[in-house]
């Protein structure tokens, strides 16, 4: 490639570049008084920095290329600028204005002229709710609906001992999945409030124990599917039935307000991150709105609307809070150099190599490979 041309791109989209422009300067007022020969200038701050990039895309595919660099050019909203001479620091801008230029002259390229514009954002402060706190009390009206639902149609009062026997080896196996003692729970077979609260303390404990909130909302949509039911047959039958079902669908519903709780203290480091929460939250909740009781009626309405209510939370929470995050880029370096070389030039700051390592499992660091795509925050 020529070395005097520069690689760059926009909200991800690459593109080559040999001209750029950039404005600066300071907003200077200038005050003039009767008398006086000279000026009192009055300094406002520095000037948004302007971009002016004259770029191009190239090759046989060159159409494709274009309209990616013209959809994320038009794109409502700032994005993020690896500016091809800046040190290829990563920077929120705005696009202004956009010309784009073909020619039977020029075949298979297009080239682009952008005015771009520094970004700083709002940062004038302004009143927000704690969306933290609603994903927190939407969980505990969850779990408060659960055990009343568990209690409602949970009983094992006058069964034979058969039929416990077979509850307490469902209670057992749920008492695997929660990670925590059997006789937690199989102890307290016979007093459905203190059992329902166990399985809720039980869920709470394995959440804090997750590697991410994704496997805690992804733990909580299969937990319990791989046990088999018992016949709802005879009354008796139908009662040790309604009891394992009851005993499922709680710790199922307690797993789910726990990793909620859990996802509200989780900080994230992209927007990205956030997303994922939300995605498995998502499909989570769903799953368990879908469940059914031992008849095949559907769960109690308090329960599928406690879900609806924590969802409606969860989803604002990651919504407010992950769009104040960096996106996530992926950027592709031209020769092998260390990682804090790579971190330099996006950052202007050498220390944020460890960051790149661990988010790309990095072995060797000082020899990060070029011509490989790297997953980097955009800031």
């Amino acid at each position: 490639m020529d070395s005097s041309i520069q690689q760059g791109s926009y909200r991800g989209v690459p593109f080559l570049a040999k001209v750029h422009t950039l404005d600066a300067g300071r907003r200077n007022v200038k005050h003039e008084y009767p008398f006086k020969e000279k000026a009192n200038i009055e300094d406002m701050g520095a000037r948004g920095a302007e971009f002016q990039l004259e770029f191009y895309v190239l090759g046989f595919d060159y159409m494709d290329q274009r309209d990616a660099l013209i959809d994320a050019l038009n794109a409502p909203g700032s994005g993020v600028l690896i500016h091809p001479w800046l040190k290829r620091k990563a920077l929120r801008v705005s696009v202004e204005a956009v010309s784009v230029k073909e020619s039977t002259d020029r075949q298979n390229i297009a080239d682009f002229s952008v005015q771009f514009y520094e970004d700083g954002g709002n940062e004038q402060p302004t009143e927000t709710l704690d969306t933290s706190d609603a994903v927190q009390a939407a969980s505990d009206a969850l779990a408060s609906a659960a055990v009343e639902s568990f209690t409602e149609s949970y009983s094992v009062a006058g069964q034979p001992s058969w039929a416990i026997d077979g509850i307490a080896n469902t209670l057992s196996d749920l008492a695997d999945k929660l990670r925590t003692k059997s006789a937690e729970l199989v102890g307290k077979l016979s007093s459905p409030q203190s059992l329902a609260q166990s399985i809720i303390n039980s869920a709470y404990s394995l959440a804090a124990t997750a590697t991410s909130s994704v496997n805690a909302f992804q733990r909580a949509s299969e937990m319990g599917l791989d046990i088999p039911p018992f016949p709802f047959t005879t009354s008796i039958r139908q009662q040790q039935a309604k009891n394992q079902r009851a005993s499922i669908n709680l710790v199922r519903q307690a797993t789910i307000a726990a990793a909620a709780s859990a996802a509200a203290d989780q900080t994230f480091s992209s927007r990205e991150d956030a997303y994922q929460i939300l995605s498995a939250a998502t499909a989570a909740v769903d799953a368990v709105q879908n469940d059914k009781n031992a008849d095949g009626s559907p769960i109690a309405e308090s329960i599928y609307f406690a879900l609806s209510d924590l969802r409606s939370a969860i989803n604002t929470d990651l919504h407010t809070r992950g769009l104040r995050l960096p996106e996530l880029l992926s950027i592709t370096p031209i020769v092998t150099e260390p990682a804090l070389v790579i971190a330099h030039r996006l950052y202007g700051d050498a220390n944020r190599d460890q960051e790149i390592i661990e988010r790309n499992a990095i072995e060797e660091p000082c020899f990060v490979t070029g011509g490989h795509s790297l997953e980097v925050l955009s800031e």
